[in-house]
């Protein structure tokens, strides 16, 4: 019988669809279709610690270079976890997200008895929720860290429980979320079940006179345990301009907001009915390597197919198609696999689960590339290859090749403004500046907008 031979990625000799991108166009479409205001698309991107170093990141570099250098309007915040302890406390250009009570890195519970103490005690879902909840959202044997924490769920297993910081705060500037006028969607992911207690959502102006904007009650009793999303929508007004606002999940300051347990919540966001973009963090993991991002992801594919599923049905929600691009950066930290065995290893967790909610394929896309460039001498030249290697083997994946947009010059100089974009020149060159990400973020989206 005749032997079935192995492509080897590597020995293939790619061309790119124009400068620095390689592989698929579909990326670039779905995001030309978003700046031209005819269709929507939400980016899920995992990574290392500069997915959202700082609270800045990548992510919010994707974030500006769309809503500053395009027509794209931004239709959603990010999905964030409820829980998990982070320090920033800030994600993308346009919300803020905080708790009093969270679980922190070491999975202890800080300030488990909430504000005020009602006598519900939050714990961790992962360790102590109903399994079949914890079942649809863990993390297995990796760490997935939507932020700078291990994903976790919060759990109440008795009582009532408040936080005022639990929420999204949504602020208005010159070129912070504009939208804030608009009919807003506050959606909370949480768990329904067997003798499940009460969710309460809430909204109000944050400074005085705290003007509550509205208020929802859900029961979340019913025979089986399963993971839903929960809405509240309060109305466009023009008296909102100029003034932030919180969406809470469970503040006893507006109209008893509390919830009541038995009772899980795990994920929430606020968007807008309009077509545009949206980018989220769903991995980001300070110190680790390709392998690691990727083996994070599989471990918790459970959690990856919610976000999955919570982006594509929000954007639609929305008015948008449901079109997801899941991006995948690293290699600064060095891993044993090419950089493409573990770039594909998350596409394929990202496809599997995206099939097994029944979602046509048309509708994902799929991005990564390797770090900026550290050093005069580039260091990561066999990453580099196996990316673009890897876009030329798989025909659905795209890749961007920064060093075409970015040279280490222009980088260490901030382009001849004499500001590196790097976070310290001297001492810090893994990581780059708040405006070195929406900097070189803007070179990226340039290019896969160029390459339709």
């Amino acid at each position: 019988m005749r032997a079935i031979r192995t492509r080897q990625i590597f020995n293939i000799q790619p061309v790119p669809v124009s400068p620095a991108v390689y592989g698929n166009t579909t990326v670039g479409m779905f995001l030309q279709d978003a700046a031209n205001n005819v269709d929507s698309v939400d980016i899920l991107i995992a990574g290392d610690s500069n997915t959202n170093f700082g609270g800045w990141g990548w992510a919010d570099g994707f974030n500006f270079a769309l809503q500053n250098n395009t027509s794209a309007k931004e239709y959603a915040s990010p999905i964030l976890p409820t829980t998990s302890w982070d320090s920033p406390f800030y994600y993308g250009v346009n919300v803020t997200e905080g708790a009093f009570s969270k679980i922190n890195a070491s999975g202890t519970v800080v300030n488990p008895g909430g504000s005020p103490a009602l006598g519900g005690t939050l714990v961790s879902g992962i360790t102590s929720g109903p399994a079949a909840l914890t079942a649809g959202m863990t993390r297995g044997s990796g760490s997935l860290q939507p932020n700078t924490s291990p994903f976790d769920y919060g759990w109440v297993a008795s009582g009532d429980f408040a936080d005022p910081f639990a929420a999204i705060f949504a602020y208005e500037s010159s070129a912070r979320l504009q939208w804030i006028t608009d009919e807003i969607r506050y959606r909370v992911v949480h768990g329904k079940g067997p003798g499940m207690g009460t969710l309460r959502l809430a909204s109000r102006l944050d400074v005085a006179p705290f003007t509550a904007n509205g208020t929802t009650s859900i029961s979340c009793a019913q025979a089986s345990y399963e993971w839903v999303t929960s809405t509240l929508t309060i109305a466009a007004a023009s008296g909102r301009a100029g003034q932030g606002h919180g969406f809470n999940v469970c503040s006893n300051a507006i109209s008893s907001s509390f919830m009541t347990g038995p009772m899980a919540w795990a994920l929430h966001s606020i968007s807008r009915p309009v077509k545009g973009y949206a980018v989220t963090c769903i991995s980001h993991h300070g110190g680790a390597n390709m392998d690691t991002v990727a083996s994070n992801v599989a471990q918790a594919a459970t959690i990856i197919s919610q976000y999955l599923k919570e982006a594509r049905a929000r954007q639609i929600a929305c008015g948008g198609r449901g079109r997801v691009i899941v991006c995948i950066q690293g290699g600064i930290n060095a891993g044993v696999n090419p950089w493409g065995t573990s770039a594909q290893s998350f596409f394929q967790t990202c496809t599997t689960e995206w099939i097994a909610l029944g979602f046509p394929s048309e509708d994902l896309a799929f991005l990564g590339f390797v770090s900026h460039q550290r050093d005069a001498v580039d260091g990561l030249a066999t990453e580099r290859a196996s990316a673009i290697a890897l876009a030329a083997a798989v025909p659905s994946y795209t890749i961007v090749n920064l060093p075409t947009l970015v040279t280490y010059d222009e980088t260490f100089y901030g382009n001849g403004s004499m500001t590196s974009w790097f976070a310290n020149s001297s001492s810090d060159r893994n990581h780059l500046s708040a405006l070195g990400y929406q900097a070189i973020s803007s070179k990226i989206m340039n290019a896969l907008l160029a390459s339709v």
